[in-house]
């Protein structure tokens, strides 16, 4: 009688697609990174602008790399698509239509998806919302829909001029899922908050209260994709990005619009 040789085969891995507007955006989204590679899904890192000085773009690629390859993301999935693109710091709305083709594209080659993540809709800067818009406008494509989630970083919603939110979520963005993060990775998101030494003017502002949030509340928070609100200011009052002066919801609006045709 033939003996029979059963092989185990592997499943292939899912992919877990994170969308950053900057290098150090993942800093608001630690935990899920550390939750999809439990889950031993491939993790992707995709960052959709770069730095208009050379070396100060080279310094970041190398901080966010270096934290997130601390994490077990592999090198060869951290991808800088800005730099192949040439899209500047706050320029992803001049943008948005290259940058949209390029997500679509690559995409494609990725069908089975676990989840997206994406930071929100909230008018603390506008490559963030414009690459909420971009993500939103793939939204109902089979293998994504209902997988693509938006993390909050900062708005300035309720606040005077030139002080912001940290980590907090827009009602109007939908039902707030939160998630426990355990001591030990707070202690590690806030150390690896201190990984981007270049950005150390930014961090001087926006280290206490990732310190205050990872520490003291300790939570995870995300959203489903909002495919409706943003064709919406994201809330009442002066959006942070507009008192800073990094652009304007006249620019971001006119190019969510054109992207997504309602402006025609």
């Amino acid at each position: 009688m033939k003996k029979v040789i059963m092989s185990a085969v592997m499943p292939a891995k899912r992919s877990a697609i994170f969308l950053f507007p900057h290098q150090d955006d993942e800093v608001g989204i630690f935990q899920k990174i550390v939750d999809e590679l439990k889950d031993e899904n491939e993790v992707f890192c995709l960052f959709f602008t770069r730095a208009s000085n050379e070396k100060k773009n080279s310094t970041r690629n190398f901080e966010s790399k270096n934290v997130l390859l601390s994490y077990g993301v592999k090198q060869e999935n951290i991808l800088f698509v800005g730099q192949s693109l040439g899209i500047e710091d706050k320029c992803l709305h001049k943008h948005i239509h290259q940058a949209y083709q390029w997500l679509k594209d690559w995409l494609a080659g990725h069908t089975d998806v676990s989840n997206i993540y994406v930071p929100a809709w909230e008018g603390g800067h506008p490559d963030h919302d414009c690459l909420n818009a971009i993500t939103a406008k793939l939204a109902s494509q089979a293998s994504i829909k209902g997988k693509i989630w938006q993390f909050p970083l900062y708005n300035s919603r309720n606040c005077p001029p030139y002080f912001y939110r940290i980590q907090s979520a827009l009602i109007a963005n939908g039902t707030i899922k939160k998630s426990p993060i355990s001591f030990r990775n707070r202690m590690r998101f806030i150390k690896s908050c201190l990984g981007y030494p270049s950005e150390a003017i930014a961090w001087v502002g926006l280290f206490p209260f990732f310190f205050f949030n990872y520490l003291v509340r300790g939570h995870q928070i995300l959203q489903p994709i909002n495919t409706d609100h943003i064709f919406l200011r994201p809330h009442d009052g002066q959006l942070y990005y507009e008192v800073r002066k990094f652009g304007t919801w006249d620019d971001v609006s006119r190019a969510v619009l054109s992207l997504t045709n309602r402006g025609q």
